[in-house]
Parts: structure tokens; sequence; C-alpha cells
């Protein structure tokens, strides 16, 4: 009887877990099961699934996705080296912070 009595006085405890945590299981979880899934493929498809589920991340699950700004910014750091060639990043930073905040 005492241990059913912790059981169930342990139980609370268990359901109070954050639901940051809870999240953050099912997406390593999520990611785990596409690194397996990716690594059976042959080359080519493996290949575009890496850059697929690698884009994903970087819109959707990256700490810094919340934040706004230009779409191929957040992929890829090629719109950034395009501006530096140019010679206008700091312009661009500027139009970016104007329309973004």
């Amino acid at each position: 009887m005492i241990i059913h009595t912790m059981a169930i006085q342990s139980l609370p405890m268990a359901l109070s877990t954050p639901i940051t945590v809870v999240i953050g299981v099912l997406v390593v979880t999520f990611f785990a099961v596409c690194i397996s899934f990716v690594q059976s493929m042959p080359w080519s498809t493996n290949r575009i699934a890496q850059i697929a589920v690698f884009c994903v991340h970087r819109v959707y699950i990256h700490p810094l996705a919340r934040y706004p700004g230009p779409f191929l910014a957040k992929i890829t750091n090629l719109y950034s080296a395009y501006h530096a060639w140019r010679g206008d990043i700091h312009i661009d930073m500027w139009r970016c912070h104007q329309k973004y905040g």
C-alpha cells in the first residue's frame, strides 16, 4: 500500500513537466527518425532529404527562426555574401532594419 501511495504522489510531479521540454524531446526524436530514414536512401535522394531537413530546421525550429528577415538569409549565408560583394551590405542591413524592425 505504501508503494501505491508514493506512485500516486509522484504523478503530479510528472505531469508538471514544462511543455517546452516535451516539445524538445519530440523534436529530437523526430530528427533522429529523419536521419535514420535518410541514411537508408540512395545517395542523391539522401542529399536532397538532408537539404530539406536542414532548410526546415533553419526556417521553423532554429532558435533564431522566430526573428523576421529575408527568407534566403534564414537558409544560407549567400544573401549576406552577395551584398558584401556588391558593397552595399550596410545599406541592405539598414533597409532590413526599416522593414523588419
